[in-house]
């Protein structure tokens, strides 16, 4: 039997100048068939090439590698972090088509999304840890220091595993018009979205940040030095066994709740019911909120801005909430306090630059109901808070309730014009000179788009 009674073509592919043609004419005299061999004249680089090889040889066959390299669809679990690594160097991943991460999360959001959790789950594979390719502790390998031997048998594992994966999700999400319709038009392209917010980074003040760690720590010693006055003797306020004997043993305040070792809790909770009645719950409680805010995020916050971009990089995870909302970490920029006035100034966002010239800014903003929020101008708030009764859109006929909505404003010296989808919000809003400019997202949801800065010649 010969094989072209099966197939009636043989394609023969691979880089140009590797030998197809050669391998092509031997099979066709081997088997007694016809040789078709591609026509140059149809291929912009083939005539160079044969004009020229050893001139053109590397471009046409670097052009026909990445041409193929965009084609390829390519499968990852969380390769988002993959995509991130390539553009580290300059190399922008495309044709990506499947994320078993997302595939995961789509179809189960109530399990875990890693992918030795979901190997053993769905496979019955235990994979190979981390830990055992380039060990634990300060002792740990960075992954380019492993054996190249061990190291390729760990990621061709993982490459494996993905694809199995893959191959396992598949039949579930193609088979489901609903959830299909999720994973293809809704978690994959936010991917792409995400991947850009985190290149581009969060810009951060570190000057005003560590002025404002300055202040809150001045502001904590004045609370232990009221809380040591409140309990007739200095402790350690962040020791629970000695608030313990504080609270419970030398002031007799009755305790709510225990610990699981048994003894009197001094959780938030605890401490929020007892500053209804008792001045030194109230007093840790402050303490606690701004003794976190300054190890959290005024201290940290400046040591990771990227010294390349001068902006911090947080990751926003998606296969993390089962209810569907992101996750930012390394770190968590979502979880900022905004109860106090100290939270909300280290998430207001202001622009680093003083605009001393004449302007006209042009955004739009959307506001969930009752949202308190506006745009700074020079320092003085432009409100566009969501108060339909007593706020600034009382008597706006074409304000739009929890919608897009267009806001101008024409800065001329010491004065601003603003308009709202073209009625007029603020006829002559006075502002200083010159200074930055500002947006707030305070109490509600407030989102801004499309911002444009235009400057005038005065």
């Amino acid at each position: 039997m010969n094989i072209f009674d099966k197939f009636p073509y043989i394609v023969v592919e691979g880089p140009i100048g590797s030998g197809k043609s050669t391998l092509a004419k031997i099979l066709a005299d081997r088997f007694s068939v016809n040789f078709l061999s591609e026509k140059a004249e149809k291929n912009p680089f083939l005539p160079k090439f044969y004009e020229d090889m050893k001139r053109h040889a590397l471009s046409t066959q670097l052009f026909f590698l990445f041409q193929r390299a965009d084609q390829i669809k390519k499968i990852g679990q969380n390769i988002k972090y993959d995509a991130h690594v390539f553009l580290n160097h300059n190399i922008h991943l495309k044709g990506i088509k499947h994320d078993t991460m997302l595939q995961s999360y789509v179809t189960e959001s109530h399990q875990s999304h890693g992918m030795d959790n979901l190997s053993l789950r769905h496979l019955g594979h235990t994979c190979i840890s981390y830990e055992e390719v380039a060990g634990k502790g300060v002792n740990q390998l960075k992954f380019n220091e492993v054996d190249i031997d061990v190291a390729a048998h760990y990621s061709s594992e993982d490459a494996d595993i993905t694809l199995q994966l893959n191959q396992f999700f598949n039949p579930a999400i193609e088979n489901d018009a609903p959830l299909k319709f999720i994973y293809e038009n809704i978690e994959m392209p936010t991917a792409e979205v995400l991947l850009k917010i985190e290149r581009n980074g969060v810009l951060v003040d570190d000057k005003k940040l560590n002025e404002q760690s300055h202040e809150i720590g001045k502001k904590i010693l004045l609370l232990e030095e009221e809380a040591y006055q409140l309990a007739g003797q200095p402790f350690n306020l962040a020791s629970p066994k000695q608030l313990q004997d504080i609270l419970f043993n030398k002031l007799g305040i009755k305790s709510l709740k225990k610990t699981p070792s048994g003894a009197p809790s001094t959780d938030e909770d605890v401490l929020t019911k007892l500053a209804e009645d008792y001045p030194l719950p109230k007093v840790l409680l402050e303490y606690r909120g701004l003794a976190k805010l300054k190890s959290t995020y005024t201290d940290k916050l400046p040591k990771m801005i990227n010294p390349h971009t001068g902006r911090v990089h947080t990751s926003y995870n998606q296969a993390v909430a089962i209810t569907g909302r992101l996750a930012s970490s390394d770190p968590n920029l979502q979880n900022i306090p905004v109860r106090t006035a100290e939270g909300r100034r280290i998430q207001a966002l202001s622009t680093q630059l003083e605009f001393p010239q004449d302007f006209i800014l042009k955004l739009e903003f959307r506001a969930t109901p009752n949202t308190d929020s506006g745009v700074y101008l020079r320092k003085p708030q432009l409100q566009c808070r969501d108060y339909l009764v007593a706020g600034p859109y009382k008597d706006l006929k074409k304000y739009k309730p929890q919608d897009w909505n267009e806001l101008v404003v024409t800065v001329k010296g010491g004065v601003a014009h603003a308009e709202c989808n073209g009625e007029v919000l603020e006829e002559a809003l006075q502002v200083p000179e010159t200074g930055p400019i500002g947006l707030e997202g305070d109490r509600g949801q407030m989102e801004y788009r499309h911002l444009q800065i235009k400057t005038l010649a005065r």
